[in-house]
C-alpha cells in the first residue's frame, strides 16, 4: 500500500469496516486518487461533497440524485447519497436508496433503526455480523434495539461482545449497566445478583470517565430507592459539577439533605470528594472542588525542597495565574523567603518552613498573619514573595486547580512553585501569580502534558513544541492580570511535583529550540491524539479555507511522506472509516489510551433536554443538523432545533455542551421510537481526543517506538515549518 495516495488508504481502512467492494468500487469511478497525488481538479459530479461540507446538504442530496439518475448502477454514490440522508435525519429516504443499490449490512441497518424499523434493522445489524471486518458498532446498535424492545438479557450479551472487541468505551459499560439494572427488577429471585453486576458496569465507567454524568444520575437513583441518602447526595453532587444550572440537579440535591435531616452531614458527604486522581496516559478528570476549610499546616512545608534553576539570563519571564477572587492565601518557602512592595521595597523577610497567611484582620483590612493568627503588618496594594536562595521553591497551601475542562470542578491540594509569588489585592479578594524563567514553567508543563515515560524523541517534540505554543500565547491573558493560565486552556501546569527528570532531559537537549513559519512562530497546537487524521487550524478556528485549496491535514499513516493532503473525503468514506480501525500512528493502544482513538457517545432525549434547556430553553429536542465540516471532516457548526426554538454551536462549543464529546469528528445517528417520530436517542460515532490540530501526541510517541528522531516528527505534523 505504500505506493498509494493517502486518500486511497483512507478508502481501503474503511474495508476494516466490513462495508467491502463497494467502497473501493469508487476509486474506479471518481477523482480520489487525483486529490490524494495533488491535482486541483474536481469532477462535477462531486460539487455534491463541496456542499456536503458547506453544509448545504439539500444541495448534496440533490446533485447525488442527479448523478445516480444516469449512473443507477453506482452503489458508491448510493453510499454517498444516504451519507447524506442520514446527516439530514432522513432515515427511511436512506434505506430505501441503499435496498436499490443492493447494499446491505451495517449502512443498512443504520438507516433502517434511523427510520424507526428496528426489526428490519435488527436483520441488517445481523447481517453485518457475518461480513469481514470490525462488529463493535453493529454490535452496539443490537444492543439498543433489544433493550427497547425489552430483551434486556439479550442486550447484555450484545453489549459484552461489543466490549470484547472495543474494550474500554465507557458509554457501553453505561448502556449494560442499565439493563441488568432492568435485569434486577424483572428476575425477583437474582434481583440482588443483577443489581451489584450492574453496579460494577457503573464503575467500570467512570473508572474510563468520571465525567460521564449519566452514571452519577444512575446512581443517585439507585441510592435514594435503597435509603441510602448520604450516598446520593454525594453522587448528585458529581452530577452537579457537570450541569451546574440544571434545576432537576438542585431539587434532588435538596431532596437529599432533607432526607439527611442536618446540612453538616451533607458538607461531610461534600468533604469526602476530594480523591487524587490516578496518573493515566491520558488526560484524567479529577473530582470536583471541596469547600474552602480551615487546614493544618503540612509537615512537607518543613523540608528542604530544593530544586536547580533552568531559565538562561536571556530567557522571557512568564507570569501563570494560578487563582483570583481569593479569600485568603497560606503559603511558606523551603528556604528563608523575602517580599517586596510595588516599589521594590522590602516588606517582610519570612522563615524556612514556617506558614503564613494572607487575610482579612476583624476589621476586614487585609494582613500578613503567622499560621498561628498572629498579625504581623498591613497588605500594601501588591507584594512579592521570593525565596533569598533560588533553589528553594515557594509553596501555598490548600490552592484549588481548575481542571479546565467542561465538567468544571478541580482539586485542592499543597503546591509548590519555582520562581516568585506575585499577590495583588482586589476589590474582590485576591489574585495571586507564580512568575518564573520559561524554561521553569516548561519543566512542570512538558510532563504534564505528555506522560514523562514515553519514548524520549515524542518528549523532545513535546518541548520544542509547548516552547513555541507558550511563547506565541505569552500575554493572551494580559486583560486578566498574566500571561498565561493554569489549565489545559493554555497548558497543565502544577509547578514542582509534576516534574520529571526524562522531561527535563528532553528540555535541556531542546533548548532554546523554536518552531517558525515563515518570520512568525509556528502555530503549535496540540491534542491529545487525532484519530488518525489532523485539521488545518484555520478550518478549526479560522474563517476556514476554500474547499479546493492546500489542507495542511495529515493522514496520519506510518511512512506517510504526503504532508498537505487534497481533502476532503466522500461522505461515505467519512462514515465508514470513523467506524473502521485504520493502521494510523495514534491508533497503538500504548499511547492512544481509552476510549480515545474511537469511540461512543449515546444520549437520550431526556437526557439532551438535561444538559442543555438549562441554558438554551429548546423544549424537545427535534434534530441535530451539521452544519458544516473542516475539510478533514471535523465538524465546524452544529444546529440543535427544539419546539421552543435553535441554537447553533461552533468550533470547540459542540463538545463542550454536548457532554463533552471526545473531538469534534464524529458522525451522527439519531434514532426514533420504533414507530417513528422525533428521535428519542442520538448515536455519536468518534474518533481521536482533541481539538486534531497541529501536534497528534500519541501518534508522536508511535512514530518515536519506529526510530523517528524528533526533528522528523515535527516536520512530520509542521510541514513547511523550520526548527530554529
Amino acid at each position: 500500500m505504500k505506493s498509494l495516495s493517502p486518500i486511497t488508504k483512507i478508502i481501503y481502512a474503511a474495508l476494516g469496516a466490513g462495508y467491502g467492494w463497494m467502497v473501493l468500487a469508487s476509486l474506479c469511478l471518481s477523482p480520489l486518487s487525483a486529490w490524494g497525488n495533488g491535482s486541483s481538479a474536481l469532477s462535477e459530479d462531486y460539487s455534491a461533497e463541496i456542499a456536503f461540507y458547506r453544509g448545504n446538504l439539500k444541495q448534496a442530496q440533490d446533485e447525488y440524485e442527479r448523478y445516480i439518475s444516469r449512473n443507477p448502477d453506482d452503489q458508491a454514490m448510493a453510499m454517498n447519497l444516504a451519507a447524506v440522508l442520514l446527516e439530514r435525519g432522513e432515515g427511511r429516504d436512506a434505506a430505501r436508496v441503499l435496498e436499490r443499490a443492493n447494499v446491505h449490512g451495517h449502512e443498512l441497518g443504520e438507516a433502517y433503526l434511523a427510520a424507526g424499523e428496528f426489526d428490519r434493522a435488527a436483520k441488517e445489524l445481523t447481517i453485518a455480523l457475518g461480513q469481514p471486518g470490525s462488529h463493535w458498532r453493529s454490535r452496539i446498535l443490537l444492543g439498543l434495539i433489544a433493550a427497547s424492545q425489552n430483551r434486556h438479557p439479550e442486550a447484555v450479551e450484545f453489549y459484552w461482545r461489543a466490549l470484547n472487541e472495543e474494550k474500554n468505551q465507557p458509554a457501553v459499560h453505561l448502556m449494560m449497566a442499565r439493563s441488568l439494572a432492568a435485569l434486577s427488577l424483572e428476575s425477583p429471585d437474582s434481583g440482588e445478583y443483577f443489581k451489584q453486576r450492574a453496579r460494577e458496569e457503573y464503575k467500570r465507567a467512570l473508572k474510563i470517565d468520571w465525567s460521564l454524568w449519566q452514571v452519577h444520575w444512575d446512581l443517585a437513583k439507585f441510592y435514594e430507592v435503597e435509603n441510602r441518602w448520604a450516598q446520593a447526595a454525594r453522587e448528585w453532587n458529581e452530577v452537579r459539577v457537570v450541569l451546574s444550572n440544571a434545576p432537576e440537579i438542585e431539587a434532588a440535591m435538596k431532596r437529599a439533605q432533607h432526607m439527611i435531616g442536618t446540612a453538616p452531614a451533607v458538607a461531610t458527604v461534600e468533604a469526602a470528594l476530594t480523591v487524587a486522581p490516578t496518573a493515566t496516559a491520558v488526560p484524567t478528570p479529577v473530582r470536583p472542588p471541596t469547600p474552602e476549610v480551615e487546614v493544618r499546616l503540612p509537615a512537607i512545608m518543613f523540608k528542604d525542597i530544593r530544586i536547580k534553576p533552568l531559565g538562561r539570563p536571556k530567557d522571557p519571564l512568564v507570569q501563570v495565574g494560578l487563582g483570583e477572587k481569593m479569600k485568603a492565601i497560606g503559603f511558606g518557602c523551603s528556604g528563608n523567603w523575602i517580599a517586596k512592595d510595588h516599589q521594590g521595597k522590602r516588606f517582610w523577610e519570612g522563615v524556612a518552613g514556617k506558614g503564613y497567611r494572607i487575610k482579612p484582620d476583624a476589621k476586614g483590612r487585609w494582613v500578613l498573619k503567622s499560621w498561628d493568627g498572629k498579625t504581623l503588618k498591613p497588605l500594601p496594594r501588591l507584594i512579592t514573595l521570593e525565596p533569598i536562595n533560588p533553589d528553594h521553591v515557594l509553596g501555598v497551601v490548600n490552592l484549588f486547580q481548575s481542571t479546565g475542562y467542561f465538567w468544571g470542578g478541580g482539586t485542592r491540594a499543597t503546591r509548590y512553585y519555582r520562581g516568585k509569588l506575585v499577590v495583588l489585592r482586589q476589590s474582590q479578594g485576591l489574585r495571586l501569580n507564580n512568575v518564573l524563567p520559561m524554561e521553569d514553567y516548561l519543566a512542570s508543563v512538558v510532563p504534564a502534558e505528555m506522560p514523562a515515560e514515553w519514548p524520549m524523541e515524542a518528549l523532545k517534540a513535546q518541548a520544542v513544541v509547548a516552547r513555541t505554543d507558550s511563547l506565541r500565547r505569552h500575554g493572551t491573558h494580559w486583560k486578566q492580570g498574566f500571561d498565561v493560565c493554569n489549565t489545559p486552556h493554555c497548558a497543565e501546569y502544577a509547578g514542582v511535583h509534576s516534574e520529571d527528570p526524562r522531561a527535563l532531559e528532553a528540555l535541556s537537549a531542546t533548548a532554546g529550540q523554536l518552531l517558525y513559519r515563515g518570520s512568525h512562530l509556528a502555530p503549535a497546537f496540540y491534542s491529545h491524539a487525532c484519530g488518525g487524521v489532523t485539521q488545518d487550524v484555520a478550518d478549526a478556528w479560522g474563517g476556514g479555507k476554500d474547499i479546493f485549496a492546500e489542507s495542511c491535514g495529515i493522514y496520519d499513516e506510518p511512512g506517510n511522506t504526503v504532508t498537505c493532503i487534497r481533502l476532503p473525503f466522500p461522505p461515505r468514506v467519512i462514515r465508514a472509516w470513523i467506524g473502521s480501525q485504520p493502521d494510523v500512528l495514534c491508533a497503538d493502544p500504548k499511547y492512544s489510551g481509552i476510549a480515545s482513538f474511537r469511540w461512543v457517545k449515546i444520549f437520550s432525549q431526556d437526557e439532551l433536554k438535561t444538559m442543555l434547556n438549562p441554558r438554551f430553553h429548546l423544549g424537545t429536542i427535534q434534530k441535530l443538523e451539521v452544519l458544516e465540516r473542516s475539510r478533514s471532516g471535523y465538524v465546524r457548526s452544529l444546529r440543535i432545533s427544539g419546539n421552543n426554538g435553535s441554537i447553533t454551536l461552533q468550533g470547540d462549543r459542540v463538545r463542550t455542551h454536548l457532554g463533552g464529546l471526545r473531538s469534534n469528528l464524529f458522525m451522527i445517528l439519531a434514532i426514533p421510537e420504533e414507530r417513528g417520530g422525533y428521535p428519542v436517542r442520538w448515536v455519536f460515532w468518534g474518533a481521536g481526543w482533541g481539538h486534531g490540530v497541529g501536534f497528534c501526541q500519541a501518534g508522536s510517541a508511535a512514530m518515536a517506538d519506529k526510530g523517528y528522531a524528533y526533528q522528523e516528527i515535527l516536520q512530520h505534523y509542521f510541514p513547511g515549518s523550520e526548527l530554529r
